[in-house]
């Protein structure tokens, strides 16, 4: 009964250990509902360049998917930093995020803001700076981190109309309500080819910003080590083929 116990109590410390090197261990994977970056496609499987290209990499390290959990973004924050799951798909830097989370070196993909308008009440062609935006009604999504500059010459000129989630704000933008709304380019492509109103809202060339889109580690049941080792694959695997064709697959809905 002694070494039973000692047996266990052995176990249940090699199991709390963060993973080591690669092919020591399986990983638990946290995403949201973000297409094309991270999704369910219609078998309800996986999919998005985000999840795919992290998936290809750590399998190339010798790392497998334990499971796949989709979350909403804040409860997968707090998952991951208590170490409930390992990694989680994609967000971007914060010097706050970094203290509690463990960053890889490299992004998965740089991701744009762009303004989106009527294509035949407006002429997009004409919204190529911020003063362009006098005096319109811009729609935008509370809690999401737009570029602060931006956003604070955009309040000196135009009124901001916030609302939950883009998809209100493009059907605000077909009717009428609102005047442009500012969403992330390809995640916006992939609303309206869903809504049926790609033919109806089109996107301008007003230079907004754009950030880098990254996995996060838990510091709790992740080393730095297996996260350099995500990074120097993660440059390797953008060089090639395969994340040529994931880049092509998410920007289909814009031609």
């Amino acid at each position: 009964m002694k070494y039973s116990r000692l047996f266990l109590a052995i176990l249940l410390i090699i199991l709390a250990l963060p993973a080591q090197a690669e092919g020591t261990a399986s990983l638990r994977l946290g995403m949201d509902i973000w297409p094309p970056y991270e999704y369910q496609n219609q078998q309800g499987q996986s999919a998005g360049i985000a999840f795919a290209a992290t998936k290809a990499v750590l399998a190339e390290m010798g790392i497998d998917l334990r499971s796949v959990d989709v979350l909403p973004w804040g409860r997968g924050l707090k998952m991951l930093e208590h170490g409930e799951i390992d990694v989680l798909i994609s967000g971007v830097y914060t010097p706050e995020r970094e203290k509690i989370f463990h960053y890889p070196g490299e992004s998965i993909i740089t991701a744009e803001w762009r303004a989106f308008v009527h294509c035949y009440r407006s002429n997009p062609a004409t919204y190529t700076s911020i003063e362009t935006m006098d005096k319109k009604t811009v729609g935008t999504v509370r809690s999401y981190n737009y570029p602060e500059k931006f956003m604070k010459d955009l309040d000196n000129v135009a009124i901001i109309d916030q609302v939950n989630t883009d998809e209100t704000n493009f059907r605000k933008l077909v009717t009428g309500r609102v005047d442009a709304v500012l969403s992330d380019y390809l995640n916006g492509l992939w609303l309206l080819h869903d809504l049926e109103l790609s033919s109806q809202i089109c996107v301008t060339p007003l230079p907004i910003g754009s950030r880098e889109l990254y996995p996060f580690f838990s510091k709790k049941t992740v080393t730095r080590d297996i996260v350099d080792q995500f990074t120097e694959r993660l440059r390797k695997f953008k060089a090639t083929p395969a994340y040529e064709r994931l880049l092509r697959s998410t920007k289909s809905y814009g031609q």
